[in-house]
């Protein structure tokens, strides 16, 4: 069984969405595949403006994942503050971060495979502590819930990962 089987399993149930650009279909290969919890921040009303701009923000730059833009990337050792997509230390992890810029949202997963982001946790960047210890630890074990007999892709540079970037 393919992690898919178990991708379209969790979608029928409702727990995975496939995300969709909101006024664009998708022209690239990429998919990012979310939990009902971060598509709810996503594309959810918010009582608060200013926070629900700022996930409006975030759904932008994922979208523009899904749509094949070009991307900004960094793998470590950088720490580039440009970047839009960035794995987090340690790269044994695996757990990548969508980066928006301030007030900052980010949005963390893992590749399931080329081209294939899961987005499986996300947090306003005032509560995130400098070591994000916590998130990682959160998008390591929601990963084990939906796919306990699965690991994450993994690559040893950002083209194992995804296409169309810029390193930075």
């Amino acid at each position: 069984m393919s992690i898919w089987h178990l991708i379209n399993a969790w979608k029928d149930d409702g727990k995975l969405i496939i995300l969709q650009p909101e006024f664009s279909p998708s022209t690239g290969g990429r998919f990012v595949i979310a939990t009902k919890n971060v598509y709810e921040e996503l594309y959810g009303v918010w009582e608060d403006p200013g926070v629900g701009e700022r996930y409006a923000r975030a759904r932008q730059l994922v979208e523009s994942f899904v749509n094949n833009s070009r991307m900004k990337a960094r793998f470590p050792p950088s720490k580039s503050v440009h970047a839009q997509l960035a794995l987090l230390d340690s790269p044994g992890e695996e757990v990548w971060e969508f980066r928006t810029k301030r007030p900052a949202v980010r949005v963390f997963g893992r590749f399931a495979e080329f081209n294939v982001f899961i987005a499986l946790n996300t947090e306003l960047r005032e509560k995130i502590d400098a070591s994000f210890d916590q998130e990682k630890k959160d998008c390591k074990k929601i990963w084990r819930e939906f796919f306990p007999s699965y690991d994450p892709y993994t690559g040893t540079k950002i083209s194992d990962y995804f296409d169309n970037f810029d390193a930075v």
